[in-house]
C-alpha cells in the first residue's frame, strides 16, 4: 500500500531538492535532467561517449577504453602519456622515457 511517500532508493537530496534518480543526475550539487549518468565535477556525462580525468571532461573518447594523462584522456592503443603530454604512439613497442618516446628492445 502506497502512502504517497517516495521510495528512498530512487530519491536523493541534491542542492536542497529531493530528486528522482530515475529522472535526474546530481553532480556536486548540480541537477541534470538526464538520469543514470556519471559525474565529472559538476558535469554529467555518458561513459560510453566521454571520459573524465581529474574533473576535466574529454568528449568523444569513451571512458571504457581511455587512460588518463593528468587531466587529459587518451586512447592507449594509439597514444601514450609521456612527461604529462599525450603523444602519438607509432608502434606497440614505444615506451616513454622521461618526456621522449623511444622504441624499446625486447631484451
Amino acid at each position: 500500500m502506497s502512502l504517497g511517500i517516495p521510495s528512498v532508493s530512487t530519491y536523493h537530496w541534491c542542492a536542497g531538492f529531493l530528486i528522482d534518480l530515475n529522472k535526474y543526475t546530481c553532480c556536486s550539487g548540480t541537477i541534470h535532467k538526464t538520469p543514470h549518468l556519471s559525474c565529472c565535477g559538476k558535469s554529467a556525462y555518458n561513459i560510453l561517449e566521454s571520459s573524465c580525468c581529474l574533473n576535466e571532461l574529454t568528449l568523444g573518447l569513451s571512458q571504457t577504453v581511455s587512460n588518463c594523462c593528468g587531466s587529459k584522456a587518451y586512447n592507449p592503443l594509439n597514444q601514450i602519456c609521456c612527461g604529462g603530454n599525450v603523444l602519438l604512439r607509432k608502434s606497440a613497442q614505444n615506451k616513454c622515457c622521461g618526456s621522449v618516446i623511444k622504441l624499446c628492445s625486447s631484451r
